[in-house]
């Protein structure tokens, strides 16, 4: 009996490590108090993840907007990036439809990133908070 091989396929490809996705996080969390939106735990007893509302890859251009941001514990966010359908209906109620709306015409009139402009501005948003 021939033994081959098995070819082995790739893992989905991650996004590149982004060194200005910490600060984004920071600015949401910080923004809600560190509280989970959809269950209500607290920092520091749990983990809190920032979530994008319209996701990143879809919407590369409101990848670094704090207003695309929800705070969600590590069960909370696992659970809305499963359930796309039911977590995109959820946070239609939470966040309310105007600003639905405001984040899609954003991304529809946003122009290109200039990422020196992102971090001074997030980090006057963490200041500031």
């Amino acid at each position: 009996m021939i033994r081959t091989r098995k070819r082995r396929t790739p893992l989905t490809i991650r996004p590149r490590y982004d060194n200005l996705m910490p600060l984004w996080g920071k600015a949401v969390r910080l923004k809600y108090g560190m509280t989970c939106l959809r269950c209500g735990r607290q920092a520091p007893q749990w983990k809190i993840d920032a979530a994008h509302i319209l996701s990143r890859g879809a919407h590369p251009r409101l990848k670094y907007v704090v207003e695309n941001g929800i705070p969600l514990c590590f069960l909370c966010h696992r659970f809305y990036d499963e359930n796309k359908d039911s977590s995109r209906k959820w946070v239609q109620t939470v966040i309310g439809k105007a600003r639905w709306n405001r984040l899609l015409v954003r991304e529809k009139t946003a122009g290109k990133l200039d990422k020196a402009a992102v971090k001074v501005d997030l980090q006057q948003q963490i200041a500031e908070m």
